[in-house]
């Protein structure tokens, strides 16, 4: 998983593109289960899926991580991965909440938007923004837990996770343990564990807890504790209607290169991601509003495949798209999507637009 905070804000743009191989399952969109669609499967869905993907619109260029509008949708909140800013989408003014660094997630209070949370890597935080007062809600003396990702229930407590994490024995990453979700009174003073899992994501009403694990995204029923999968992927956004998801998908696939004579053991890895749209209710019902992109590498292919023509070995050339998406959150009508993506053209963030066509 990947927790937008300046500790893995410093490892390269590289290291974040081929985290994709880390979350990449072979997911039918109309079924969960094991295996690899065949062929004609696929350019079935791909047809009924092309009238459904769009051409963004450019909404502003720039790292706008975990955004979130405020309750009537003039402001917009988010990390620029070290500090909280709030943007005025009428006036297009920016101001800035924080000055602490390493501040991500940040959300609002629905029924006070002058109230919000956000995280650090040692703890959730809640500020009172027209009073500029910044309390610390959780904490740890370990430091090696980290916080993320907060939500605040209708009741004004907050649902959040954290995970240990710890440089993995090669020196090179970290390893993370018992990601667990929490919910904290709004005075601090009573905690419980909801469940194992991270990125969690209330409905709406409260009832209902999106969260994953194991980069598969579940829905759960907090009174029954019911839960279903929707799919794999990371970063879901529920509409405000309540009947929706968007995540990001991410997804690696293998062919085999054909296009010289000689060694049979060259293949072609392709590895993208989508913004996916699943109706709650009927989670078979879910379709792209996105689709991968890719430079022409042809040359660089054929090339490489020349080199290998005699060597009897098995060897893969790595293509990835050129749009990787990421956070995604729904205008409060909810006939648009804002979505994160890095755009590798220009070599860095924007933020984008889609419209929604959720029939």
């Amino acid at each position: 998983m990947i927790i937008l905070n300046k500790r893995f804000l410093k490892l390269s743009l590289a290291a974040v593109v081929l985290t994709y191989s880390a979350v990449v399952l072979s997911l039918n969109l109309h079924n969960i289960k094991s295996g690899v669609m065949n062929l004609k499967e696929k350019e079935v869905k791909a047809s009924i899926l092309t009238e459904k993907k769009q051409l963004p619109e450019l909404v502003a260029e720039g790292t706008f991580f975990t955004p979130c509008l405020n309750y009537d949708g003039t402001k917009l909140l988010y990390s620029s991965g070290d500090d909280i800013y709030e943007m005025d989408l009428l006036k297009k003014d920016i101001k800035q909440l924080t000055t602490l660094g390493n501040c991500y997630n940040p959300v609002y209070f629905e029924k006070d938007n002058n109230l919000i949370a956000f995280a650090r890597n040692d703890g959730i935080y809640l500020m009172n923004i027209s009073k500029k007062i910044t309390t610390k809600l959780v904490s740890s003396n370990n430091p090696q837990v980290s916080f993320a990702k907060p939500n605040f229930t209708p009741e004004g407590d907050v649902v959040y996770f954290k995970v240990t994490v710890q440089p993995s024995e090669d020196g090179h990453s970290f390893t993370e343990k018992e990601p667990s979700i929490y919910k904290i009174s709004k005075d601090g003073k009573n905690e419980e564990k909801i469940i194992e899992g991270y990125n969690p994501l209330l409905i709406r009403s409260g009832k209902a807890l999106v969260y994953e694990s194991g980069d598969k995204i579940f829905l759960m029923d907090l009174e029954s504790k019911n839960k279903k999968l929707i799919d794999s992927g990371k970063y879901a956004s529920v509409s405000n209607c309540g009947n929706y998801l968007s995540y990001a998908k991410f997804e690696r696939e293998t062919e085999p290169y054909k296009k010289i004579n000689g060694n049979k053991k060259l293949y072609i890895d392709k590895e993208y991601s989508n913004i996916v749209i699943a109706n709650i209710e009927n989670i078979e019902d879910k379709y792209n509003i996105t689709k991968e992109e890719y430079d022409n590498r042809e040359e660089e292919i054929k090339n490489w495949a020349k080199d290998l023509q005699e060597t009897n070995t098995e060897q893969h050339f790595l293509v990835v798209s050129k749009i990787a998406y990421f956070d995604s959150f729904w205008s409060k009508d909810d006939s648009e999507l804002y979505v994160s993506v890095y755009n590798g053209d220009k070599a860095g963030f924007e933020l984008v637009k889609f419209k929604v066509d959720k029939k």
